[in-house]
């Protein structure tokens, strides 16, 4: 892990831009799910995380996926940190088409 991404992911720790997420109605058993999302710096976009599988981030597109250079962005580091070291993160309960819109609405 590079010291930069090391210190993005501790930045966004601790300015509380990680957060759990709880989806009500989740697909046809309309079962809750949890996932985890880190806010970007000006708080306008919401980068959707996988733990150390996806995020939705434009450097995990190019980064990570397409050129292979690092296996992970600074949003997915943030997550693995806070599970890791037990931190207490934000959580937010919203049902999966405020998440949709919220998402959409982050990608312009």
């Amino acid at each position: 892990m590079s010291r930069r991404l090391s210190t993005q992911a501790r930045k966004a720790l601790a300015e509380g831009r990680v957060k759990k997420i709880e989806i009500e109605g989740f697909g046809a058993g309309e079962r809750t799910v949890e996932l985890y999302a880190v806010e970007s710096k000006d708080r306008k976009r919401l980068h959707i995380v996988v733990p150390g599988v996806f995020c939705s981030c434009e450097d995990f597109l190019f980064s990570v996926f397409y050129r292979g250079r690092s296996k992970a962005c600074y949003h997915m580091i943030a997550v693995e940190l806070a599970i890791k070291e037990g931190v207490q993160l934000k959580k937010e309960r919203i049902s999966f088409n405020e998440l949709y819109v919220k998402f959409l609405s982050s990608l312009s």
